[in-house]
């Protein structure tokens, strides 16, 4: 009687390790990922208040990140996206509206195709573009690794 008595309170302890660690594990992991949805507001939240920080952050690290201009160039990699957007936050005059036209989601990558309204200045004539980005699901968060923009023919 003693070594079920014994068994059944070793039983009773793993049980309570087991369902401690459960609830111990996401803390272990870090904190939970933001949603697609929320990186893509931060994103363009960033881009609107020209918020190089912020926008950096939603951007992957290293060479992954590819970005296409309205004029054909290809920028590769971090670095490069941070010094155009650097010089582009820099001038206080654009504006920018967004519209969404279509999302594809999958776990591990989602595009987004935005149609946008781009004017130099406040009063000035408006461009109309598309700008597809996509964002892929690392340990960390969605981060952008393509940003394609293409003007719309008038």
């Amino acid at each position: 009687m003693t070594t079920t008595r014994c068994f059944t309170c070793l039983s009773l302890h793993i049980i309570c390790l087991i369902l401690a660690l459960s609830v111990a594990m996401p803390a272990v992991a870090g904190a939970p990922i933001d949603s697609f949805d929320a990186t893509l507001k931060r994103h363009l939240n960033a881009i609107a208040s020209r918020d190089l920080p912020e926008i950096l952050a939603t951007v992957a690290d290293g060479d992954v990140v590819m970005v296409i201009l309205p004029n054909g160039s290809l920028l590769q990699g971090k670095t490069a996206f941070a010094d155009l957007h650097k010089e582009w936050f820099a001038d206080p005059d654009w504006r920018m509206e967004f519209t969404e036209v279509r999302r594809y989601e999958t776990e591990h990558l989602c595009s987004v195709l935005l149609r946008y309204s781009y004017r130099d200045t406040p009063e000035g004539p408006a461009r109309e573009c598309f700008l597809n980005l996509v964002f892929q699901r690392f340990d960390d968060g969605w981060l952008l690794v393509f940003d394609q923009n293409t003007r719309m023919s008038s």
